[in-house]
């Protein structure tokens, strides 16, 4: 069964959403894998999707049938070292695949493999005999290119074919942190790089590729030939644009930025993207004797199309993806959309014009989404981008209509000994009414009181309502939108904490979380142990966690285990007193 979940964007540097602008939908495919970390159509119109799990073996989606093919594709696995950074990682089918069955993979070798050192990077070819075979012989390898990796991580694990048919290889810093041997900026290293080589013309007598030509340093003996473009330091995902032939480069960052590199398709190559010279467009603050202090200030560094931070707004970790040119989400048509891996949030970057502008669009998902933790995102023969969760998931990424209101701010705060709750929105179409709805325990709500709606504005328009008729306690409450032609919108709910008497009791804060949260105690009469129990909704007991402390007011940090998202019972003991509270995880 398919399943679709609907998530919103926001204009960068302004949180609100914008007409015009596309609403993401995941439509789950129905079917999973174990840890894929890729998937890509082999151009040869079999309606076939190809995906690539970690540990070594690559499946097939049949997209006509939405099944499985329950034989794998090609199982590497007693020759590939997995798990963390390392593993198969990356799959490309050569330009010409459905005449000669030829497709490349990078994985991580275990030292199985004479001549490969364990850890080593692998670059090599199999061969489907014929083309369209549904299984392929693991003895049809053909290696490539072996670059050994100091470090277990950064081992980038990507690879693509360019529209001038070369195969273009983005290599990862060696690992550890901070770049330690100085390899992205090492002209002779492998390391930290995008590599180009020519698979169709082997050197006679030496590797099974040659260098193409017009790589921008051959004859540079300066530089190892295959390199393409430096200063890379892990770059998770290449895509080229099929129709213009503009490369993107998805980079993640150290400890500051994260970024997207924009190649123009009428590029000679050798751009440095600065790493570790810099990250992002700012400079790397890595340690005083770290290479970057040594960097030249006399190189032209190429920033990023788009980088941000590791706040609260951006993310940690980059998952490139594509120039959207599919046929399911005509507003998505020429924008790249990627997404950060540990954050959750999706971007949409519109490529640059003749002046080097660029817009983006960024997303925050909402609650009612499954497809977090994306590993990869891939096209189909046809364009249509997909995308797969460490965790499994396989869905078809799409658009639906951008809802009728754009929502800058959402708020409930306390005032004296009452609620106010107020929100604005930067434009509305055909909106009718405003619902706001109460609960205490998270789950049951009661409206409370409905407001009307501008109908149609282009201007800022504020609201606000004042419910006095709370206690001491915490108090939920949800924001709901009713369009001219009856449909309705939910907005994330809201909590707010109302104190009382210094006895009144625990509470848990911020409630709704993401996870983390914290256990405040107006006060402990005597030392002693707090104990939480929190309980899912089938009364099965999720988490536990005993604290010891001293009398008086007291603050507890707690993190839950990964768990669904829902309403949960919490349990708190201490002073031979028990409370019970609810719990929102969202």
């Amino acid at each position: 069964m398919k399943h679709c979940y609907t998530l919103l964007f926001l204009l960068f540097g302004v949180p609100a959403l914008t007409f015009g602008q596309p609403v993401l939908r995941f439509v789950d495919q129905g079917v999973n894998f174990s840890s894929p970390v890729d998937v890509t159509a082999a151009g040869d119109n079999s309606d076939r999707l190809f995906i690539v799990e970690r540990a070594g073996r690559i499946k097939v989606f049949d997209q006509t049938s939405g099944m499985v093919q329950s034989a794998n594709y090609l199982d590497i696995s007693a020759r590939v070292r997995s798990g963390g950074e390392r593993g198969l990682l990356g799959l490309a089918f050569h330009p010409d695949f459905a005449t000669n069955g030829y497709f490349y993979v990078n994985y991580t070798g275990n030292g199985t493999v004479a001549g490969i050192p364990n850890g080593a990077t692998v670059i090599s070819r199999f061969q489907a005999v014929p083309p369209d075979a549904t299984t392929v012989s693991a003895a049809t390898e053909t290696i490539f290119l072996t670059i050994a990796q100091p470090f277990a991580n950064h081992n980038a694990g990507d690879l693509a074919f360019g529209p001038d048919g070369y195969l273009y290889i983005p290599t990862g810093d060696g690992g550890s942190g901070g770049d330690p041997n100085d390899a992205a900026q090492n002209k002779l290293a492998l390391l930290g790089k995008m590599l180009r080589i020519d698979v169709d013309n082997p050197v006679v007598g030496g590797p099974n590729y040659s260098v193409p030509p017009t790589n921008p340093f051959v004859g540079n003996p300066a530089y190892r030939p295959e390199i393409w473009a430096t200063g890379l330091r892990n770059p998770w995902r290449i895509s080229f644009d099929r129709d213009l032939g503009d490369l993107w480069i998805a980079d993640v960052g150290q400890g500051q930025r994260e970024e997207i590199n924009f190649q123009d398709a009428e590029s000679g190559g050798g751009e440095n993207y600065g790493w570790d010279c810099r990250e992002g467009k700012v400079i790397y603050n890595g340690p005083p004797d770290s290479p970057s202090s040594e960097c030249d200030p006399m190189i032209t560094y190429t920033d990023p199309l788009f980088d941000y931070d590791h706040g609260s707004t951006g993310g940690q970790s980059i998952t490139g993806g594509f120039v959207y040119r599919g046929q399911h989400a005509d507003d998505l048509l020429g924008h790249y959309v990627a997404a950060d891996y540990v954050s959750e949030r999706y971007f949409i970057v519109t490529p640059p014009d003749g002046s080097g502008n660029r817009s983006l669009l960024r997303q925050t998902p909402s609650l009612a989404s499954d497809a977090r933790g994306i590993s990869s995102f891939g096209e189909d023969d046809n364009g249509n981008v997909y995308v797969v969760t460490l965790d499994g998931d396989f869905y078809e990424l799409t658009t639906v209509r951008a809802l009728p209101i754009a929502l800058d701010s959402w708020t409930a705060s306390p005032e004296d000994k009452s609620v106010r709750l107020a929100w604005t929105t930067t434009s509305e179409e055909n909106s009718a009414l405003f619902f706001l709805d109460r609960s205490q325990d998270g789950s049951s709500f009661v409206t409370i009181s409905n407001l009307a709606a501008a109908g149609n504005s282009r201007t800022p328009q504020q609201y606000s309502y004042l419910d006095s008729d709370v206690s001491a306690g915490t108090y939920f409450y949800r924001l709901r939108q009713r369009d001219l032609d009856g449909s309705e919108q939910e907005y994330p709910i809201r909590s707010v904490y109302l104190p009382g008497s210094p006895d009144e009791g625990p509470q848990l804060t911020p409630n709704p979380t993401s996870g983390s949260f914290r256990l405040t105690i107006p006060g402990l009469q005597r030392p002693g142990q707090t104990l939480l129990r929190i309980f899912a909704s089938d009364g099965r007991l999720v988490y536990e966690d005993v604290r010891t402390s001293e009398a008086g007011p007291q603050e507890f940090v707690h993190t839950l285990p990964t768990l669904p998202s829902g309403l949960y019972r919490a349990l708190i003991e201490y002073d031979d007193r028990r409370f019970e509270r609810s719990l929102v995880l969202r």
